[in-house]
């Protein structure tokens, strides 16, 4: 995906374009379905495994004239890759999705069986069966 970044300096806002890859998405899923409404709530379960890499699309602004100038700018860049990173990260962990299955007609519809319980024995009978 193709990721947009704002940042002000100053009086003037920087705009920095970046690829996003999401390299490692190692995680249980908690798949949670209601028949009667039609519709599934997917989310991801506990604290999945994430990896993500971010690429710059265009040229990256330097400054100009001293080095150490241009240091101090590859250093801001790469902490707002890692900020970028972390926010895309916790962004993906933090993700729910909501399918509502009732928008297709053939979705099959369960219908519950009613179930009739036996009778019932009174506290420490059981071995009486």
């Amino acid at each position: 995906m193709q990721l947009k970044a704002f940042r002000q300096k100053g009086e003037k806002v920087e705009v920095s374009h970046y690829r996003v890859n999401v390299n490692r998405l190692r995680a249980r899923l908690n798949i949670f379905a209601i028949s009667e409404k039609l519709t599934v709530d997917v989310k991801f379960d506990g604290w999945p495994d994430i990896k993500v890499s971010l690429a710059p699309v265009g040229a990256i602004k330097a400054a100009g004239g001293i080095g150490s100038a241009i240091g101090q700018v590859q250093e801001e860049e790469a902490h707002l890759r890692e900020l970028i990173s972390e926010i895309v990260v916790g962004a993906i962990r933090g993700t729910s999705f909501t399918w509502n299955m009732g928008q297709y007609g053939n979705c099959p519809r369960l219908d519950r069986a009613k179930y009739a319980p036996g009778p019932r024995l009174p506290l420490h009978y059981d071995s009486l069966l």
